[in-house]
C-alpha cells in the first residue's frame, strides 16, 4: 500500500513539473529593443530601467531587430555620469547626463530613450504617466517615482527651438545687369524633428557685388548691401535631409558704378525686394547642417540705371533669382 502511494505521488508531481514548464514556454517575453546596461550595484537595475522606459511609451515593448541600446553609469568625483547611446536603424545617437544620486541618472537616461524612439511619448514624472496598455509583449507595472523627479531638462523636447548660424555664398539676379555674388551671414532659430508652423526663421546680413560689364565704350558694376528676414512654414523632413517652402523680406542700399570716356559715374540707391525659395538642408552629427536654397526675388523698387542717353548700363527687371549654397552650425 505505501509503495502504491508513493508512486501516486511521484506521478502527480511529473505532471505538475511538466505542466509548469508548457506555461513558462507559452509566457510572453519582453520584446525591448537589446539592452546593455553597466551600472554601480547601489543603482537601479536594467530591469527597473526598462521598465521606466516601457512605462512611457509602447514602441520599447514592440522592439526592433534594429535597435539597440547601450547604458553605461559610473561615478566621476561626487557625482554620477551616465552614457547612453541608442542605435537605431544605422544611426547612432548618444546622450549624456550628471547628477548627485544614481536614480535621477537612470530616470534621465530612461526619458531620453523613450523620447528618440517616440517623440511623442509619455514625459510628465513616473507618478503621472499612465501605465502603457495591456498586451503580449508589454512589459510589467512602472517602477515607483524615484526619490527626486526626473530631471527633464535634460532631455530636449520634441518641438524645442534650436539656434543656428553660420555663412552661405549667395547669388542673385535682379539687382544687376550681371550676377551680384557674395557672402551673407545668418542666424535664427529652427524647431526640433515634427515642429509646428512656423518651421523656422533667421536673418541674415549681405554684401554681394557683380563682375565688371563692358557694354561697348561704358564698364559698369554693382554693389548690393543689404539686411534679410525670412520665415520658412513647414519642414518635409526623412532622416537627416529636411526640406522647406520659405518667404522673405530683403532691405539694403545699391551701388551702380559706371565709367566711360566721358568720365565716370556712382548712383546710390535704396534697394527693397521680397520673395520665396526652397531650403532644403542636411544635419550631421546633430550639430553640422549642409544647406541649398533656391527661389524668386520681385523687386519692390525698380530702377532704369544710364550712363548717359545712349547707353542704359540695367533696368531692375519685375522678377529675378536667387540662389544661396552654405554651411552652418547647431546650437541644440
Amino acid at each position: 500500500m505505501g509503495e502504491s502511494l508513493g508512486l501516486l505521488r511521484r506521478n502527480i508531481l511529473l505532471v505538475v513539473a511538466m505542466f509548469s514548464a508548457r506555461i513558462a514556454e507559452a509566457e510572453p517575453r519582453a520584446a525591448h529593443p537589446a539592452l546593455s546596461y553597466r551600472a554601480p550595484s547601489h543603482c537601479p537595475s536594467a530591469e527597473a530601467f526598462a521598465r521606466q522606459v516601457g512605462a512611457r511609451t509602447a514602441v520599447w515593448a514592440r522592439g526592433s531587430s534594429g535597435t539597440s541600446v547601450r547604458v553605461e553609469i559610473e561615478r566621476a568625483g561626487e557625482a554620477l555620469t551616465g552614457r547612453m547611446t541608442l542605435v537605431r536603424d544605422g544611426r547612432v545617437t548618444d546622450r549624456e547626463v550628471h547628477a548627485e544620486h544614481c536614480p535621477d541618472v537612470v530616470a534621465a537616461l530612461a526619458l531620453i530613450v523613450a523620447i528618440l524612439l517616440d517623440p511623442d511619448a509619455d514625459t510628465r514624472p513616473l507618478l503621472q504617466v499612465a501605465p502603457a496598455p495591456p498586451g503580449p509583449a508589454v512589459p510589467g507595472p512602472a517602477a515607483p517615482l524615484p526619490a527626486r523627479p526626473a530631471p527633464v531638462a535634460t532631455a530636449p523636447p520634441a518641438h524645442r527651438w534650436v539656434l543656428a548660424g553660420g555663412v552661405e555664398l549667395a547669388l542673385e539676379s535682379a539687382a544687376a545687369q550681371n550676377l551680384v555674388i557674395g557672402p551673407r551671414w545668418f542666424a535664427g532659430f529652427s524647431r526640433g524633428p515634427r515642429g509646428a508652423w512656423p518651421s523656422s526663421f533667421r536673418f541674415s546680413a549681405s554684401s554681394l557685388q557683380s563682375a565688371e560689364r563692358l557694354d561697348g565704350v561704358v564698364a559698369s558694376a554693382f554693389q548690393l548691401r543689404s539686411l534679410r528676414a525670412d520665415v520658412c512654414a513647414v519642414e518635409l523632413q526623412r532622416a537627416n535631409l529636411k526640406l522647406e517652402p520659405c518667404a522673405f523680406l530683403e532691405a539694403g542700399r545699391l551701388v551702380a558704378i559706371a565709367r566711360g570716356p566721358s568720365g565716370s559715374d556712382a548712383r546710390n540707391v535704396d534697394w527693397l525686394a521680397g520673395g520665396g525659395f526652397l531650403r532644403g538642408s542636411w544635419t550631421n552629427f546633430d550639430v553640422l547642417v549642409l544647406q541649398a536654397e533656391l527661389g524668386a526675388v520681385l523687386p519692390l523698387r525698380r530702377y532704369v540705371f544710364r550712363f548717359d542717353e545712349e547707353h542704359v548700363i540695367h533696368e531692375t527687371p519685375i522678377l529675378g533669382m536667387s540662389a544661396g549654397f552654405g554651411v552652418g552650425v547647431c546650437f541644440p
